[in-house]
Parts: C-alpha cells; structure tokens; sequence
C-alpha cells in the first residue's frame, strides 16, 4: 500500500514547519491503524510512506479506516494505491514491480481517494462490504502493459474524476459496468424475444391479425433503445430512482441487481429455460399449429397429372404456370421462375432437396384430375425447413370454378406468408381472362406449344409454333376479347414468321404486329402485348441486332417496363444489349438481382452481357451463382455453352452443350450441331465434320467445314444457297451476309455488311474475335479499323459500367 499526501510538495515550499507536522500527524494516525490490521510499516517516502499487509482484505480495510480518520480534517488529505503482487525484502527495504505498481496507481488516485488494481479487486469481490468500480485501464509510467484499475467506493470516499491525466482507456466500457446497463438489456432482449414467439404463435393461430407481426420488430427495437437508455441515466437507491451521474449514485449501498429491478440471476434464468422451451416444445406455447415460415419466397412444382390420360398434361402443366404467374404479382412475395422447376417435373426429387437447391423456404406441390367437367386439384404448402404442412386443400369442383381455384390458391399462400395483395393485384388475379372455358382449354395448349423445341432445326420449331398460331385462332374465335391469347398469338406469328422466306413469312410478322396491338387495347395495363409488339416491330429478343425488316425499337419495351416493371425488366434489358447499350442493359440486370436475389434470372442476364463484352471471368463468376440458385436450368445452360462455343473451347463446352440439348430428352442433332460450331470457332475441321456428319444441317457452317478440308467447290456450292436462303428470309442476321461473302471473296461486300453490324450496335466480342469466317478479311487495313473501333467501345462500357457499380 503506498500512501502520498496531498498537496505536500506545495506547502512544503511556502510552510516547511507546518508541512513537517502534516507528515507527523499522517504517521501518528496511519501506522496504529496498520498494525491493527495486520501489516508492516516499511518507510516513509517524503511525504508518502509504504505498507505491506497479510491479505490484500487488510490492506483495503486498513486504507479505508485511514480515509474515514482523515475525513474531517481539511488540511490532510492523502492518495491511497494498492496492488497485489510479488515482492522481495532486502536489508530492510521492498523491491519489485508490485511496488512500483502500486506507487503509480496512487498517483492517479483522487484527493482522498482509494485506487486499487485488478488483482486486489479480484481478492476482495468476495466481501460485500468493500465496494469497488471499475475505471478502465491505467497506462502507468515505467510499466509496460496497461493495468485495469478500480476505485474503492464507500461513505466519504471522493466519486473519481476522468481526467487526461489519468491516462484512462476503456472509459466507455467502465461505464456501461458502473452503470449496470448489461443486466437490464440482457433481460429485456429475453423477454422481447418470450413476446415476439407469442405474438407469431397468436398470428400464425389467426388470433390476430396479420399486420401485428409486421409492426412488430420495429415496436420491439424502439423499446430496446429506450430501455438501454433509462438503464443508463437512473438506478434505484434507498432514496428511490437516482441519476446515475449523481453523487448519490456513488454513495448508493444496494447491489447491482438491487440497483435494476427484476435483472436478478433468477430472472435470466427462467427467461432463457422459457425460451428454450419454445423451441423445444412449441406445441405446448401455441407455436404448433404452423411453423414461422424463414422467409417469403417459394417454389411451385409442377402438378403431377393424374387424370389417367397423358394428353391432359399440357392441363396440369398450365394450371401450374398460371399459379406461379398469379403467385408472381404479389409484392414480397419471391417466387422461382417456371424454368427454375422445370428440371424437378415428374422426378419425385425430395421437397428439402429441392428447396436447398433453389434456395426457398417452401414450396407448394399438388396434383389434377380431370374428368369431363369435374375436377380435382390438390395442393398443399409445405416448410422445407420442417417439412410441415402448413396449408392443404382438396378442390372438388366444376371446370368453370378453376379461375377460382387458381386465385384462392394465390390469396391462400399469400395469407401463410402474411404479405399483403394491394387491391389492384388482387383484381388482375381474380379477374377471369376468358368466360369461355374451351377458349382457356385451348390456350393451354397452344402454351404447351408456344416456344417449346420439339427437335432441332426450322422446321420443326416452325412446325411447334404453327399449331400454337392454329389453336389461337380457334381460341378467338370463341373470345374475341381474350387478351392473353392475343399476346400468345402475335409472339407465335412472328417466331415462325421470322423463320420462313418469302410472302408469307412477312403476311405473319404482319400479323403478329396486328395482335399484338389489339392485346394493348384489350389490357393496356399487362406487359405482354406491349412485348410481343416490341418483338414484332425490331429485332427483339433473339440476341441479335438488326435481325428484323428494322433495327430494335427501345420503345415498346420501356412501355412494358411502366407498366409492370418486374415482367419487364429483363426484355428491356436485352433489348439494350441488341443495340449496343450495355450500361444502361446491366443497371436493369442489377435491379433485377436486387429484387429478386433468389431468382437465376438477373445473375444469367448479366453473365450473358459480360461475354458480349469479352469478359468471361465475370460471367463465370454470375453463371455459378446462378447455378447455385437454379441447378440444371435449360437457360442457364445455354449460357454456358455460348460462353464456350464461341471461344472454340470444345472441352469447356462440351458437357454443357449436352445439358442444354438433353434436358428432356437427347437430342442428337441438336448436340451434335451445336458442337460443329464449337470445333469450326476451335478451328478443328475433322472434329467439326465428325458432327456436321451427324446432323441434317447443310448451312453455311458445312460449307465453310468442307472449303477448309479441301473440297472448295462443294463447300462454294453450300455456301452460295445459304446466302440465297438469306436473301429471302424475313428475318435474316445481317453478320451471316459479312461472313459468306467473306468466305466467296467478296470482301468490299462482307467489310460493308461488317460495319453496318457494327455501326447498329452489334457487340458480341469472342465472336468477332474468332468467327474463322471473317479469317479471310482480318488482314485488311478496314477490317483492323472496325476491330479497333470495336475494342475501344468495349473498354469504354466496360469502364462505364464499373464506375456506376453496376
């Protein structure tokens, strides 16, 4: 213990004899005290003196009883400092770093004032009678660690002062445990957490509305912060309610717990075996009756068709996609995409797995059954963190009620998610969208047909696309007002339209302008008929620019964007990247990441721009995140394989390009096709005739194969009816006019188309970089002057897109 009297040097200056009484008087009342407590006076120090004791109990003792001795007299006042520690007697004198210590403490120490360190603290926690708090550590001269000090509280006893001098860290820290802020928001948080539980179990019983678990959280976090701050500035005290800041508060005698009201260890205790039992036993708290939901998002898997009959499949595929399309318009609510389930159908794949897979907390299976005008549609919503059943219903109806079903499957899970319909979603979902039950019959199949490869090649595509044209008509025959089947009709008029040469293709595009427009007046509030007008009048959707009588038009896709900005989104974003805008197509992909981060759509979107713009590191890195949200995805796989295709990656590519083509069924020509491309950008002509070998494709791939193989005169052959085919094709890709003629020797021809493509906004870097077709013209002086051209624009969209974060 070493002691210092205060102000001793200055009135040593002034008095010397009245500050040699001082010390006298200092010696005549602390060393009585000292051997009554068991200790050893060692030395005087000047006007300070050092003590030694048994236990570090009768230091504190002994320190306390010298300041209550000392508390009248106004003329001594002394420091006193503590510590705990080795020390060595030699010749009568004390050494070591414990001495040293506890001098340095004192020094600190307040006028009156008792400084103690942490090992003393720890020795005497055990006696309630001596009170001590915590003031932060102490970076004490000529020790080099920072010691945790602590000042000695009690009745007399000064309340410390923080000054610089002290050289005090971990004020804020000392403060929170003085002020015993911990306790009560410890308490608070567990009851919180007992009410939150309760109030779930209440919503989720429907004892009470919906709304309360929403206003919930917030409610609770402001209590939190008001609690922590009542904690902080008041403590009860015999007095009642005190400022912590106040010298009552110092002098206050309760204990911490008495000092905050219900934060005893029992309190805590019950509080988490409660919660514990929540989670262990929810049956018995009320939580039984539906398990809380993770978060809103949802996969609906298509429903199984058990009407006995395999033509009725194309009935239960549309009631699904109709659910997830209703599904889909409800604000907050994260529904997976139809291609995302389309790998799980008729698989019998575990409902966990799948929801690991797809990364939703639940999912909604059922099944149809359909017989003449009765059906049966089960369905039934499922946790997949459980695997309980939260929801389940059986419709046994007439086919007139299944736009009623189909709502009240939508508002039924909307409800199990407490999200809430706005009045204008919830119209569009219970508003019918025919009343004549075979106009819908027949929309779902012309759906089932619409855009579905049956094969590879135009005609089979073609051939799909005109039964869908043919069942539309019969639709609208029955409903002339049906707005769905219009929008269907126009998009099917112009994929075959498109693909067929002649009068006849443009009578279609022609057409398909005509119903697309009457979709707009039927329901100028739906996106699709404003799409399939933008797809009719541009070259839209079909990754190419320039592909249609005339360039992209951006219009008709901002149009769908206003009006539902979550189906339009990505068409408006592919259609920037038809016209060379990229910027402005990845900040549309980045919205679509944002709004829907569980979905694969916006992650696929940007990879696919990243390898226009020649950066396949960047698209790898979306494409797996994409995977990991949607395995075995067809869409996600033909990323994949254009990615690889078009840098002649063949082995990268393979494993893809069979993914791609045999996501239903293998499709040989197809697979076989699409590696013929990725072996003639790879520039292995054997390979590449090996696959051609094994397709029915005779294009302008095959003539360029046989001309690098030697037998110029049949690939020439090829290669003039290819562009003749082009030449009378509605919808011809203007870079396949550049790379014939090319391949001819016509180079003025095939640099002029180049530049037209380039020059519309055409941007698709690994193909300019390696199409061999456009081999023959690389060495001329035009040709490097559009290639620079074209990478200066890269980097600068490249640039553009990194500063806004896009």
């Amino acid at each position: 213990m070493f002691t210092d009297i205060v102000g001793y040097t200055a009135l040593m200056g002034k008095d010397t004899e009245k500050a040699l009484a001082l010390m006298d008087r200092n010696k005549g009342i602390q060393k009585p005290l000292i051997d009554q407590h068991n200790g050893t006076w060692h030395k005087d120090l000047g006007d300070g003196s050092l003590a030694s004791f048994v236990s570090a109990v009768d230091a504190v003792s002994c320190a306390l009883e010298i300041q209550k001795a000392l508390k009248e007299d106004q003329e001594l006042k002394i420091r006193i400092g503590i510590h705990l520690g080795d020390v060595t007697f030699k010749e009568g004198d004390v050494h070591g770093d414990g001495v040293n210590i506890a001098s340095r403490i004192e020094s600190i120490a307040d006028p009156g004032g008792i400084y103690i360190s942490e090992s003393v603290h720890k020795a005497i926690r055990g006696h309630h009678q001596l009170q001590s708090q915590y003031l932060g550590e102490a970076q004490l001269k000529n020790v080099d660690y920072p010691v945790k000090t602590f000042a000695m509280k009690g009745e007399g006893l000064p309340v410390p002062t923080d000054t610089a001098e002290k050289h005090l860290s971990g004020r804020l820290w000392a403060e929170i445990k003085r002020r015993n802020v911990i306790r009560p928001a410890m308490v608070y948080l567990f009851v919180a957490l007992v009410v939150a539980f309760l109030v779930q179990a209440a919503v989720s019983n429907d004892a009470l509305p919906g709304f309360y678990a929403s206003f919930l959280w917030p409610i609770l976090g402001l209590g939190f912060v008001v609690a922590t701050y009542l904690a902080w500035s008041f403590e009860r005290s015999p007095q009642g309610f005190i400022p912590t800041t106040s010298k009552r508060s110092w002098d206050n005698p309760y204990s911490d717990t008495q000092k905050k009201p219900l934060t005893s260890d029992f309190i805590i205790v019950v509080l988490v075996l409660v919660i514990a039992g929540m989670y262990a036993f929810p049956q018995y708290f009320g939580l039984g009756g539906r398990a809380p939901i993770a978060d809103k998002s949802i996969a609906v898997l298509y429903f199984e068709n058990m009407s006995g009959d395999e033509g009725q499949e194309y009935f239960s595929d549309g009631i699904t996609e109709e659910i997830i399309s209703h599904l889909a318009r409800i604000t907050d609510l994260r529904v997976i995409s139809r291609t995302s389930v389309l790998p799980y159908k008729g698989k019998g794949t575990n409902i966990r797995d799948i929801a690991d897979k797809l990364n939703v907390s639940a999912v909604l299976e059922g099944s149809v059954r359909r017989s003449g005008n009765k059906i049966r549609i089960t369905a039934q919503l499922i946790n997949a963190q459980t695997d309980e059943h939260l929801w389940t219903e059986v419709y046994d109806r007439e086919l007139a009620d299944i736009f009623e079903i189909q709502s009240s499957v939508a508002k039924a899970i909307a409800d199990k998610f407490n999200v809430q319909i706005s009045r204008e979603i919830e119209k569009k979902i219970t508003t019918p969208p025919t009343d004549n039950l075979l106009a819908y019959d027949l929309y779902l199949q012309a759906l089932a047909k619409s855009g579905r490869w049956t094969g590879f090649g135009i005609g089979t595509y073609v051939g799909s696309g005109q039964a869908a044209i043919d069942l539309l008509k019969k639709v609208l025959d029955l409903d002339p007002n049906y707005a769905q089947a219009m929008a269907l009709l126009s998009e099917n008029y112009r994929d075959v339209g498109v693909r067929i040469p002649g009068g006849r293709g443009d009578e279609m595009i022609d057409s398909s302008v005509f119903m697309a427009k009457e979709a707009i007046i039927h329901a100028p509030d739906e996106a699709t008929g404003y799409i399939a007008l933008a797809n009719a009048t541009s070259g839209g959707m079909r990754g190419r620019v320039g592909t249609a009588a005339q360039p992209t038009d951006l219009k008709w896709y901002q149009k769908a964007y206003e009006v539902d900005s979550v189906a339009g989104r990505v068409p408006l974003g592919n259609a920037y990247l038809e016209v060379g805008s990229y910027p402005q197509a990845m900040k549309l992909f980045q919205e679509e990441i944002e709004y829907s981060p569980r979905q694969h759509t916006g992650f696929k979107a940007k990879a696919f721009a990243y390898i226009y713009l020649g950066r396949a590191d960047s698209a790898i890195k979306y494409l797996r995140i994409a995977d990991d949200l949607a395995p075995n995805v067809q869409d996600v796989a033909a990323v994949w394989t254009y990615l690889y295709v078009f840098q002649g990656d063949i082995d990268s590519a393979e494993p893809y390009v069979k993914a791609y083509y045999t996501t239903d069924s293998l499709d040989t020509l197809g697979y076989n096709k699409e590696m013929g491309v990725c072996s003639i950008f790879g520039k292995n002509w054997d390979l590449a005739e090996k696959y051609y070998a094994n397709t029915n494709y005779r294009d302008m791939d095959l003539g360029l194969v046989l001309m690098r193989t030697g037998r110029e005169d049949s690939g020439r052959v090829i290669l003039e009816k290819a562009l003749q085919f082009r030449q009378e094709l509605r919808d011809p890709w203007r870079g396949d006019y550049s790379r014939i003629n090319a391949m001819l020797g016509n180079y003025d021809v095939a640099i002029a188309e180049l530049k037209k493509l380039v020059d519309e906004g055409w941007h698709e870097y690994y193909w300019l970089k390696n199409d061999p077709f456009w081999d023959e013209i690389r060495h001329l002086p035009e040709f490097k002057q559009i290639e620079t051209d074209f990478y200066r624009r890269n980097e600068e969209m490249l640039q553009e897109i990194k500063e806004k974060g896009y």
